[in-house]
């Protein structure tokens, strides 16, 4: 039988679940994922789903129902993904007993509806089942829910309820050290980055990641900036994901001046940044119209693009420095930049625009720059034929 809680989060839609029986029969799907993830209707329940399922036989794994969470919400599918309760419920239905990491799934279901009660129902059940081991994940899942609804004193009590279960978790810190930020409590931040320290083997990387994004968040730059140069000091892999954080945070506040500083004191120590560094501080110096340093740090950024393959810098940042260059750019500097650009942004009929205006400032002649416009099958419009 299940619980009234559980029943209360049954709220889908009437269908008919034979058509859908039918329809997946037929598809031959092997997975409960690849079941559930062709309903695009999110007026569509995913209890019949699971019903077919059930009766072939086969088992509900929590690691899968986390898999489904994830991948709905990447997708931003998430009336199915707050269907979760409902799921659950019919796995008790059917004899199916849930476990942390399901009743986990229903507060946070509960909790993205604004339903702070039926949470609470959930966590007390989850308390008295014999075979449920409160974790620190769980409490986790609980304050998250109260510092969500505002409901700071609620999530107080259940932080530390937490830091009793976090033993020597280094993730486990991470997490509560995170929420304290969002609470903008630094104290307490600080005392647990003490236990953490204490109480691991070692910080990595990821360690300082979280740390310094705390500290950032709250406005903490020259503490950043002691951590950061703690972190420098002992790291074993340079990680700029370290750096970026702190990169990103005088970006934020209008600092940009002492990111540069920062980096290229970095690159004295004979580091070779990414290029994703020079990125902060491009758009940085955009936010304050500096052009000229905005032009000067992207071709930094450029020049060590090979540090990471996969990085494209953003539309809007290239278009504003092409708009700029189009302006005030030398024909050689246009020129030289575009190339830069060639394995990372497509050709475009802005990139043409430009060029013939630096070509015309320059008293260079255009011809051939129309003729690779045919070659590039990118067509004139009014605007290029007002340049020629």
């Amino acid at each position: 039988m299940a619980s009234t809680v559980f029943k209360k989060a049954l709220n889908f839609s009437a269908i008919n679940p034979p058509i859908f029986i039918r329809a997946y029969s037929a598809a031959k799907r092997n997975n409960l994922y690849s079941r559930i993830s062709p309903l695009g209707d999110p007026n569509l329940s995913l209890v019949p789903v699971l019903d077919q399922w059930v009766q072939e036989g086969k088992k509900v794994k929590g690691a899968e129902l986390q898999h489904i969470v994830r991948n709905l919400r990447a997708r931003q599918r998430f009336q199915h993904a707050l269907q979760i309760p409902d799921v659950l419920s019919d796995m008790k239905q059917n004899g199916v007993s849930p476990d942390n990491f399901s009743y986990r799934i229903c507060m946070h279901a509960y909790g993205a509806r604004s339903d702070i009660g039926s949470m609470e129902h959930i966590l007390e059940e989850m308390e008295n089942q014999p075979h449920i081991t409160m974790d620190w994940l769980t409490y986790s899942t609980v304050a998250s829910v109260y510092i969500k609804a505002g409901l700071k004193e609620k999530a107080l009590i259940y932080l530390k309820k937490c830091e009793e279960k976090v033993s020597k978790d280094a993730v486990g810190y991470n997490n509560l050290i995170s929420m304290y930020a969002t609470l903008g409590n630094k104290d307490e931040m600080m005392r647990l980055w003490g236990l953490q320290k204490r109480n691991s083997k070692k910080q990595i990387n990821r360690d300082y990641i979280t740390m310094l994004g705390s500290l950032v968040r709250i406005g903490e730059l020259e503490e950043s900036k002691k951590l950061f140069e703690e972190w420098e000091s002992s790291c074993e892999t340079y990680d700029f994901r370290v750096p970026n954080v702190l990169l990103f945070g005088y970006s934020q506040r209008g600092l940009i001046e002492n990111a540069e500083a920062m980096l290229r004191d970095i690159v004295k120590k004979g580091k070779t940044p990414t290029p994703n560094s020079w990125s902060i501080v491009v758009a940085g110096y955009l936010d304050k119209q500096n052009m000229e340093k905005a032009f000067e740090c992207i071709k930094e950024a450029l020049a060590v693009q090979e540090e990471n393959i996969r990085w494209r810098p953003k539309p809007l940042l290239i278009s504003s420095i092409l708009s700029w260059l189009g302006d005030n750019g030398d024909a050689d500097d246009v020129e030289a930049f575009i190339s830069s650009l060639k394995n990372k942004v497509p050709k475009s009929r802005e990139m043409f625009h430009v060029l013939i205006k630096a070509y015309t400032r320059s008293g260079k002649e255009v011809d051939g720059l129309l003729e690779s416009m045919k070659a590039d099958n990118i067509t004139e419009d009014e605007e290029t034929k007002s340049l020629r």
